[in-house]
């Protein structure tokens, strides 16, 4: 597994923390809002279900401070296709990718541009979601 860049652009997340994911799953928004109220406390969690208002939510005027992306989501745009129309426009914040497929197979089928975000592969887990973002040092150590 490839090792995760650290997100020295941001600090360690701290209570009230802004998370934006985007996923188009409700088991898995439901999911990830557990989890990572598990992790960070009470973390100030926006959930976008498509491309669309992931894009508006991502360019608000209130920025998250970590932002998850499902590789694919429902309609004609991926997260990926997200990621890089973002990345015309902003800086990324401290981000992470997750998917039900391989990272070895994202590497390989997904633009190089995004092959330095961190990835995580589903199903997710409380102890994996927690190691990543340690790896990322985005959890105050």
């Amino acid at each position: 597994m490839m090792c995760a860049p650290t997100c020295s652009m941001s600090p360690a997340l701290q209570f009230g923390s802004s998370v934006l994911v985007i996923d188009d799953d409700p088991f898995s928004q439901r999911l990830f809002s557990n989890l990572l109220t598990s992790i960070l406390g009470a973390p100030l969690l926006r959930v976008a279900g498509t491309y669309n208002e992931g894009l508006d939510t991502l360019f608000s005027e209130l920025p998250p401070d970590l932002l998850i992306v499902d590789l694919f989501l429902d309609g004609a745009y991926r997260g990926s296709d997200l990621l890089l129309e973002a990345m015309k426009v902003i800086t990324l914040p401290c981000t992470l990718i997750v998917s039900v497929i391989s990272q070895r197979e994202f590497i390989q089928n997904y633009p190089p541009s995004l092959a330095q975000i961190p990835f995580l592969t589903k199903p997710l887990s409380l102890s994996a979601l927690k190691a990543q973002l340690n790896q990322m040092r985005v959890i105050p150590q």
